[in-house]
């Protein structure tokens, strides 16, 4: 416990960068380690501990740089806003358009299924009507289309 509290008065010490001393670092005949600003006898060992100097501050910006880099500041917010919503517009774009095809096809499958005969025009304007074969593989058609449409 005793070495706890010295090791920790000594992290103290070194956290103290106001004080510009010395400080000395040694171990004693019990193996505790100390710390001090005065150096111990001579017949120990001891190491001199730097502290760090103080980093010098960062320059003072000018109320006209302190502006322009608010001006850029707010730019790019209001650049970033507008992608946002652009991208929230093509998003609910989307959207409604997968809804609006989900909704006609489920119709366009209640047509296929409750008509006794279903028929295609061709350029000419005449009937051509689907056989079995082509009816099942049309209702499947719609069946997939309703699927990745109406998730």
């Amino acid at each position: 416990m005793k070495k706890r509290l010295l090791y920790a008065c000594g992290l103290l010490f070194l956290g103290l960068s106001v004080a510009q001393a010395q400080i000395y670092k040694w171990v004693d005949d019990n193996g505790q380690v100390h710390y001090s600003e005065q150096a111990p006898d001579r017949q120990r060992a001891a190491q001199e501990i730097r502290l760090p100097r103080h980093a010098p501050q960062a320059a003072v910006a000018s109320p006209e740089q302190r502006r322009q880099k608010r001006d850029n500041l707010l730019r790019a917010f209001d650049e970033e806003r507008k992608l946002r919503k652009q991208a929230k517009a093509k998003k609910n774009q989307q959207e409604a358009r997968r809804r609006h095809n989900c909704v006609l096809a489920r119709d366009k499958l209640k047509n296929y299924q409750r008509a006794t005969v279903l028929y295609n025009l061709d350029e000419t304007g005449k009937r051509r009507y689907l056989s079995d074969a082509q009816r099942s593989r049309a209702e499947a058609n719609l069946k997939s289309k309703i699927k990745e449409w109406c998730h």
